[in-house]
C-alpha cells in the first residue's frame, strides 16, 4: 500500500460509513489502516449517491478539514471528491489533488445528464492543483480546464517525486 511508504508524516483516511459493512469488517478496515501508521475518520453522512445528505457531508469535511488542519488532501472518487476538494480550498488546505478513477460524464450517457455532470466537474476542477488519470483515456476527457495540471497516472508518479 503506497500510504505505508509515506514516512514522517501524520496520515488520515476519510471514509464514508457504509451501512452494509458489518462490525468485524469495519474492525478489519479500521487494523490493516492502523498497522500502518494511518488514522481512519468517519465521515457519516457522506453517501455515494447524490442526496439531502451531500450538505451535511459538506459541512462534515469542512469541519474535519478546519480541524486537522492538513496540508494535503487527495481524493479518489468523484461525488466525494468534488465536496471535498471544495472544502479543502475553503479551509486553506495548501495542496489538493485528485484521482480520477472514473469518468461521470461519458458519451452514452443522456446529453443533459452528460452537461450537467460536466459543468460540476470543470467547476471541481477550480478547487484542486493536480488531476490524476489513471489511463490515458480518461486523459482525454480533461484535455482542457483552465490551466490545471492533468497528469496520466506514471507522469503523475514522477512529478510528485520532483516536486519533494
Amino acid at each position: 500500500m503506497l500510504l505505508s511508504k509515506i514516512e514522517g508524516y501524520e496520515k488520515f483516511v476519510l471514509v464514508s460509513e457504509c451501512e452494509d459493512v458489518d462490525f468485524e469488517q469495519r474492525a478489519e478496515f479500521i487494523k490493516n489502516f492502523e498497522s500502518i501508521n494511518v488514522n481512519v475518520i468517519w465521515c457519516k453522512n457522506l453517501k455515494r449517491n447524490i442526496g439531502k445528505s451531500d450538505v451535511k457531508a459538506f459541512i462534515e469535511l469542512y469541519n474535519i478539514f478546519k480541524q486537522y488542519d492538513f496540508d494535503i488532501v487527495h481524493t479518489n472518487s468523484t461525488k466525494p471528491g468534488i465536496l471535498a476538494r471544495i472544502a479543502a480550498k475553503m479551509t486553506g488546505v495548501k495542496k489538493i489533488i485528485h484521482t480520477v478513477h472514473g469518468i461521470s460524464f461519458y458519451r452514452g450517457q443522456p446529453f443533459i445528464k452528460r452537461l450537467i455532470y460536466w459543468i460540476i466537474e470543470v467547476f471541481a476542477l477550480q478547487f484542486g492543483d493536480l488531476n490524476i488519470c489513471v489511463n490515458k483515456f480518461y486523459q482525454k476527457y480533461y484535455k482542457i480546464f483552465f490551466g490545471r495540471k492533468v497528469l496520466p497516472f506514471i507522469m503523475a508518479m514522477i512529478f510528485l517525486k520532483l516536486k519533494k
